[in-house]
Protein backbone atom coordinates (compact mmCIF):
# COMPACT_ATOMS: atom_id res chain seq x y z
CA UNK A 1 0.00 0.00 0.00
CA UNK A 2 2.79 2.40 0.97
CA UNK A 3 4.51 1.62 -2.33
CA UNK A 4 1.36 2.53 -4.27
CA UNK A 5 1.17 5.80 -2.34
CA UNK A 6 4.83 6.56 -3.15
CA UNK A 7 4.28 5.76 -6.79
CA UNK A 8 1.20 7.95 -6.92
CA UNK A 9 2.91 10.84 -5.11
CA UNK A 10 6.00 10.70 -7.29
CA UNK A 11 3.94 10.71 -10.47
CA UNK A 12 1.76 13.45 -9.03
CA UNK A 13 4.85 15.62 -8.41
CA UNK A 14 6.22 14.94 -11.86
CA UNK A 15 2.77 15.50 -13.37
CA UNK A 16 2.47 18.86 -11.63
CA UNK A 17 5.81 20.02 -12.90
CA UNK A 18 5.43 18.90 -16.48
CA UNK A 19 3.74 22.15 -17.57
CA UNK A 20 6.58 24.09 -15.95
CA UNK A 21 9.32 22.24 -17.76
CA UNK A 22 7.74 20.04 -20.37
CA UNK A 23 11.01 18.45 -21.40
CA UNK A 24 13.67 18.85 -18.78
CA UNK A 25 16.83 19.52 -20.70
CA UNK A 26 19.36 21.13 -18.38
CA UNK A 27 22.83 21.83 -19.77
CA UNK A 28 21.84 19.68 -22.79
CA UNK A 29 21.53 16.67 -20.47
CA UNK A 30 18.06 15.06 -20.57
CA UNK A 31 16.56 14.94 -17.08
CA UNK A 32 13.76 12.99 -15.52
CA UNK A 33 13.98 13.72 -11.79
CA UNK A 34 11.51 11.98 -9.47
CA UNK A 35 11.57 14.44 -6.52
CA UNK A 36 10.47 11.65 -4.14
CA UNK A 37 11.85 13.39 -1.05
CA UNK A 38 9.50 16.31 -1.80
CA UNK A 39 6.30 14.29 -2.22
CA UNK A 40 4.91 15.21 1.22
CA UNK A 41 5.62 18.93 0.78
CA UNK A 42 2.86 21.39 -0.13
CA UNK A 43 2.45 22.03 -3.84
CA UNK A 44 3.70 25.65 -3.83
CA UNK A 45 6.75 24.69 -1.78
CA UNK A 46 7.47 21.76 -4.11
CA UNK A 47 7.24 24.04 -7.12
CA UNK A 48 9.75 26.50 -5.61
CA UNK A 49 12.06 23.73 -4.42
CA UNK A 50 12.02 22.09 -7.84
CA UNK A 51 12.86 25.42 -9.49
CA UNK A 52 15.66 25.79 -6.94
CA UNK A 53 16.96 22.30 -7.68
CA UNK A 54 16.91 23.03 -11.42
CA UNK A 55 18.76 26.28 -10.81
CA UNK A 56 21.28 24.48 -8.57
CA UNK A 57 21.84 21.87 -11.29
CA UNK A 58 22.47 24.53 -13.93
CA UNK A 59 24.70 26.56 -11.59
CA UNK A 60 26.72 23.48 -10.61
CA UNK A 61 27.22 22.63 -14.29
CA UNK A 62 28.22 26.20 -15.06
CA UNK A 63 30.66 26.27 -12.16
CA UNK A 64 32.24 23.00 -13.23
CA UNK A 65 32.71 24.33 -16.76
CA UNK A 66 34.36 27.54 -15.54
CA UNK A 67 36.58 26.14 -12.78
CA UNK A 68 40.11 27.40 -12.31
CA UNK A 69 42.69 25.45 -10.33
CA UNK A 70 42.18 27.51 -7.18
CA UNK A 71 38.39 27.44 -7.49
CA UNK A 72 38.47 23.69 -8.05
CA UNK A 73 40.47 23.10 -4.90
CA UNK A 74 38.21 25.44 -2.95
CA UNK A 75 34.81 24.27 -4.22
CA UNK A 76 35.27 20.61 -5.15
CA UNK A 77 33.71 19.32 -1.91
CA UNK A 78 30.74 21.68 -2.18
CA UNK A 79 30.15 20.71 -5.81
CA UNK A 80 30.27 17.00 -5.00
CA UNK A 81 27.78 17.51 -2.14
CA UNK A 82 25.47 19.46 -4.47
CA UNK A 83 25.66 16.67 -7.05
CA UNK A 84 24.84 14.06 -4.37
CA UNK A 85 21.78 16.06 -3.32
CA UNK A 86 20.64 16.46 -6.92
CA UNK A 87 21.18 12.74 -7.47
CA UNK A 88 18.84 12.02 -4.52
CA UNK A 89 16.15 13.96 -6.39
CA UNK A 90 16.68 11.84 -9.48
CA UNK A 91 18.74 14.23 -11.58
CA UNK A 92 21.21 12.64 -13.96
CA UNK A 93 24.45 14.02 -12.55
CA UNK A 94 26.69 11.38 -14.11
CA UNK A 95 28.07 13.75 -16.77
CA UNK A 96 28.90 16.40 -14.18
CA UNK A 97 30.42 13.84 -11.80
CA UNK A 98 32.57 12.43 -14.59
CA UNK A 99 33.72 15.92 -15.50
CA UNK A 100 34.67 16.57 -11.85
CA UNK A 101 36.50 13.22 -11.74
CA UNK A 102 38.36 14.07 -14.95
CA UNK A 103 39.29 17.51 -13.64
CA UNK A 104 40.49 15.96 -10.40
CA UNK A 105 42.57 13.41 -12.29
CA UNK A 106 44.05 16.02 -14.63
CA UNK A 107 44.73 18.49 -11.85
CA UNK A 108 46.20 15.72 -9.71
CA UNK A 109 48.61 14.79 -12.50
CA UNK A 110 49.28 18.42 -13.30
CA UNK A 111 49.84 19.11 -9.62
CA UNK A 112 52.41 16.31 -9.46
CA UNK A 113 54.06 17.66 -12.61
CA UNK A 114 53.98 21.18 -11.19
CA UNK A 115 55.53 19.99 -7.93
CA UNK A 116 58.24 18.13 -9.84
CA UNK A 117 58.85 21.26 -11.93
CA UNK A 118 58.99 23.42 -8.79
CA UNK A 119 61.60 21.07 -7.34
CA UNK A 120 63.60 21.24 -10.57
CA UNK A 121 63.34 25.05 -10.56
CA UNK A 122 64.46 25.14 -6.93
CA UNK A 123 67.41 22.86 -7.76
CA UNK A 124 68.29 24.95 -10.84
CA UNK A 125 68.22 28.14 -8.75
CA UNK A 126 70.42 26.51 -6.11
CA UNK A 127 72.91 25.44 -8.80
CA UNK A 128 72.79 28.93 -10.33
CA UNK A 129 73.65 30.49 -6.97
CA UNK A 130 76.47 27.94 -6.60
CA UNK A 131 77.85 28.78 -10.05
CA UNK A 132 77.58 32.51 -9.36
CA UNK A 133 79.55 32.01 -6.15
CA UNK A 134 82.18 29.99 -8.04
CA UNK A 135 82.36 32.73 -10.67
CA UNK A 136 82.75 35.39 -7.98
CA UNK A 137 85.57 33.36 -6.41
CA UNK A 138 87.23 32.90 -9.82
CA UNK A 139 87.05 36.63 -10.50
CA UNK A 140 88.62 37.33 -7.12
CA UNK A 141 91.35 34.78 -7.92
CA UNK A 142 91.86 36.41 -11.34
CA UNK A 143 92.19 39.84 -9.70
CA UNK A 144 94.66 38.42 -7.18
CA UNK A 145 96.65 36.75 -9.99
CA UNK A 146 96.55 39.93 -12.10
CA UNK A 147 97.89 41.86 -9.13
CA UNK A 148 100.62 39.24 -8.68
CA UNK A 149 101.33 39.37 -12.43
CA UNK A 150 101.68 43.14 -12.23
CA UNK A 151 104.12 42.79 -9.32
CA UNK A 152 106.16 40.20 -11.25
CA UNK A 153 106.20 42.39 -14.38
CA UNK A 154 107.40 45.33 -12.33
CA UNK A 155 110.11 43.08 -10.83
CA UNK A 156 111.14 41.91 -14.30
CA UNK A 157 111.26 45.49 -15.56
CA UNK A 158 113.43 46.49 -12.59
CA UNK A 159 115.77 43.57 -13.29
CA UNK A 160 115.94 44.49 -16.99
CA UNK A 161 116.79 48.09 -16.09
CA UNK A 162 119.48 46.98 -13.66
CA UNK A 163 120.86 44.57 -16.29
CA UNK A 164 121.12 47.43 -18.81
CA UNK A 165 122.88 49.57 -16.23
CA UNK A 166 125.34 46.77 -15.50
CA UNK A 167 125.93 46.22 -19.19
CA UNK A 168 126.67 49.91 -19.69
CA UNK A 169 129.14 49.78 -16.82
CA UNK A 170 130.96 46.73 -18.20
CA UNK A 171 134.33 47.54 -19.71
CA UNK A 172 134.52 47.06 -23.43
CA UNK A 173 136.95 44.15 -23.58
CA UNK A 174 137.34 44.36 -27.36
CA UNK A 175 138.37 47.99 -27.08
CA UNK A 176 140.78 47.20 -24.27
CA UNK A 177 142.30 44.26 -26.18
CA UNK A 178 142.55 46.33 -29.38
CA UNK A 179 144.23 49.15 -27.51
CA UNK A 180 146.69 46.78 -25.90
CA UNK A 181 147.39 45.06 -29.18
CA UNK A 182 148.21 48.29 -30.96
CA UNK A 183 150.40 49.80 -28.33
CA UNK A 184 154.13 49.60 -28.98
CA UNK A 185 155.85 46.59 -27.65
CA UNK A 186 158.56 48.51 -26.02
Amino acid sequence: RERERESFMASEVVGEEMPLQESKLLLNIPQNPHYRPLQDSPRSLRRNLIAGYDKSFVEAGGKIQKLTVKEFQRSQGDLRQTLRELDKMGYDVSHLSRRLDTLEEVLGGASKDANASRLKIKEARRKKVEKEEELRELREEIKRLQSKEKEKLEGIQELAKWTRELEVGLPDLDAIVAKLATTPLL
